[in-house]
């Protein structure tokens, strides 16, 4: 099961970071008769206009869980499952002496 979400999660994300590319006519093969076409990269994505980039317009998923640290103002990426944030957390609670992570569901 975790393969598959694996898998999934990884081609949409690669799907999405891939950039548009459009067809343009250029000649026509003497032989055959068929059209010959030449493949023009768009310079940004249509996701990337509609979506700048920001702090404020940043996707966020609606689900899952986050850790932060109080004590040294730290807040951690997204993670799909409750232990795997909070491995991190004791991960980061052990390694730094004082510090109490707080785990919070988004």
């Amino acid at each position: 099961m975790k393969k598959r979400l694996l898998w999934c999660l990884l081609s949409l994300s690669l799907s999405l970071t891939s950039q548009p590319v459009f067809a343009e006519e250029t000649q026509r093969s003497l032989s055959t008769g068929a059209r010959m076409y030449k493949n023009i990269y768009a310079q940004t994505s249509a996701f990337d206009s509609a979506f700048p980039e920001t702090e404020e317009r940043a996707l966020q998923p609606r689900f899952g869980y986050f850790w932060y640290c109080p004590s040294c103002d730290y807040e951690s990426c997204w993670h799909f499952f409750h232990s795997t944030a909070a491995a991190f957390a004791v991960t980061h609670a052990q390694k730094y002496d004082g510090h109490h992570p707080v785990i919070y569901e988004v």
